[in-house]
Parts: C-alpha cells; structure tokens; sequence
C-alpha cells in the first residue's frame, strides 16, 4: 500500500502521485482517508506567547508530553476529555469546555449503546432531519466516567469556553484567568483532504466516510456498507458517460454473458 502524495487533474481524469512517486491515472477518484484525521487550531493558538508549549490532540501520547507547569486543554469532547484524566494524575489540569454536550450510557440492557441507536434508526438520521439536528447540536458520546462530576473529582479545574489569551494568559468566558504553561488543542477536527489539487465539487470525484454524509454512521466504520453501494453507482455511472464503448458493453467488474444466460 502506497502513502498518497497529491491528486491531481489531467486531461483524461485525474492523476495520483504516491509517495515513492509513482503515477497512477483515473477517470475516476474515490476519497476514502476517513472523517476526523488532521485537528484543526484555531487562529487563538498565535496569541501565546513562545515560550508555552502547544499541541494538538493528535500529538498526545502521554502525560510526559506536558511540560511541568499547569497544562490547559481545549476542548470537551471524547478526545479532550481522556486526554484531561490522562493528564489529572501528574500535572494540575484546567478544561475549558463549549458547547453543552450530552453524554450516554456505553452499555443498555446489555448491548452497547451504539446497537440500541442503530437499531432504532438513530444512526440512519440524515443530518437535515429533526434527530440529525439536535444529534449535531449536542453531539453525543458514550459516558466512559467522564461526566463532569467526575472530572472534578479526579481534580480537573473546568471552566468555560477559551475566550483569548494575554501571553501565558488564559481568558475564559466568564473572566477568569489562568497562568498556562501547555496547551493541548482537542477542539475540533477537519477532513483529510491534503494534497487534493482539484475543485473538491469536480466530476469524477468522489468521498465516502465523511461525517454526516449521509447519515450519522457515514463518518463511522458502521456506516461504510451502506454509503458504499450509492457511491460505486454514481462512480459507473459517471465511466459509463465518460467513456469511449458501446452502452451494451460490461464496464470492469461486470459480468459479460450471452443472451442466453443474461435473462431476466
């Protein structure tokens, strides 16, 4: 498996240049890095001062990965939220929070939550539906003892959202301040579309595993076999008019038959 470089557009379609630089040519592309691969910093993070350490949730791995001194992350979700209990047992830990979330039990009557969801359809809301919407809105997670209550009792300092910064600084929504000497940015996440020189919206380009493509399970391993089929479609659909054959010709990966074994 080669490590993709850049794609490109060329006249027939499209070309891929992996990273032993090899070419690979297609009329058509389907984008499938998978949903919440590179975070995304926001603008504040150049407002610190040089000397404060910062990282990104990708770049966690361990406690020793803050400096000494009190470490700051941003962000409450899923990502933040571990990464502050990892963090409680060595350094003193601020959380600053945003929006209001709503967290769910891992397991009910037995079964993990995310069977319960699939099964009620919950996990096949699209995301213009009413369920779609408060779904994006609260932004849901399993409930791994991370509630606030016991963040605190872990000794975690939460406080509201990050709203600027005054060298080492930290300014939260409700006026307080905190001298920070790390910051570890678990704010948010963007899709993995480095190294795509190309209109995002050109013909013959197509993704799959983006969040709420389709549905809820479109950014999830569980939603990949269903998002797959409508993807493949439009991928033939798209060679059929680009190009050059008979329209009663196979296309790759059909079957060729006789009239004699082609009836319906």
């Amino acid at each position: 498996m080669a490590r993709r470089g850049r794609l490109f557009a060329e006249p027939s379609g499209f070309a891929a240049e992996l990273g032993d630089e090899t070419q690979v040519h297609a009329r058509a592309v389907i984008v499938g890095t998978g949903a919440l691969k590179p975070p995304a910093v926001p603008q504040l993070s150049r407002a610190f001062a040089g000397e404060v350490a910062q990282l990104t949730a990708g770049d966690y791995r361990n406690p020793m990965a803050a400096g000494p001194g009190t470490v700051l992350v941003v962000g409450d979700g899923a990502s933040g939220r571990d990464i502050a209990v990892d963090l409680a047992r060595t350094h003193h830990v601020v959380l600053a929070t945003g929006k209001p979330r709503r967290l769910f039990p891992e397991r009910i009557l037995g079964q993990r939550t995310w069977t319960w969801m699939d099964r009620l359809r919950l996990l096949s809301a699209s995301a213009g539906s009413p369920v779609g919407r408060i779904m994006q809105a609260t932004d849901p997670f399993p409930n791994r003892g991370r509630s606030f209550r016991v963040l605190r009792a872990a000794g975690i300092d939460i406080r509201p959202r990050l709203h600027g910064t005054d060298g080492r600084i930290a300014i939260f929504g409700d006026g307080s301040l905190v001298d920070v000497s790390t910051f570890i940015w678990a704010t948010a996440y963007r899709n993995h579309d480095g190294g795509i020189e190309i209109d995002l919206g050109s013909p013959g380009l197509f993704f799959l595993f983006r969040p709420w493509q389709r549905n809820r399970a479109s950014g999830l391993i569980l939603g990949a076999s269903r998002d797959s089929p409508p993807v493949v479609d439009a991928v033939l659909d798209h060679l059929r008019q680009s190009l050059p054959h008979r329209p009663d010709a196979p296309m790759n990966g059909e079957r060729a038959c006789s009239s004699s074994d082609c009836r319906n």
